[in-house]
């Protein structure tokens, strides 16, 4: 896990260059299909930015990292949930009135 400092400067702060769109798109096929290479490749890059968010909010560093890293073990198990329930979009908008 890359190591985040909080009080850096968001004037130096490297920012990743944009993803192309097909890159972006076998990311997020990997992604629901649980291949481990996307999610991996997915939190590397997003950890960093949900964690300086998430410690600017709360001020506080150990607790940044736990919601941080519980914003991605959400997202596996939101994949995990509609690969078991396929047709949940259409219940959900059915229930939405939709």
């Amino acid at each position: 896990m890359e190591t985040v400092n909080p009080n850096q400067s968001t004037a130096s702060t490297i920012v990743p260059k944009p993803m192309a769109l097909p890159d972006m798109r076998r990311e997020l096929d990997g992604l629901q299909k649980l291949d481990s290479q996307a999610v991996a490749a997915i939190y590397d890059r997003y950890f960093p930015d949900v964690y300086r968010y998430v410690f600017y909010r709360l001020g506080n560093e150990s607790l940044a990292e736990d919601i941080a890293s519980d914003v991605f073990v959400r997202l596996l198990e939101a994949v995990k949930s509609k690969r078991r329930s396929p047709n949940q979009s259409q219940r959900l908008a059915s229930f939405n009135g939709s």
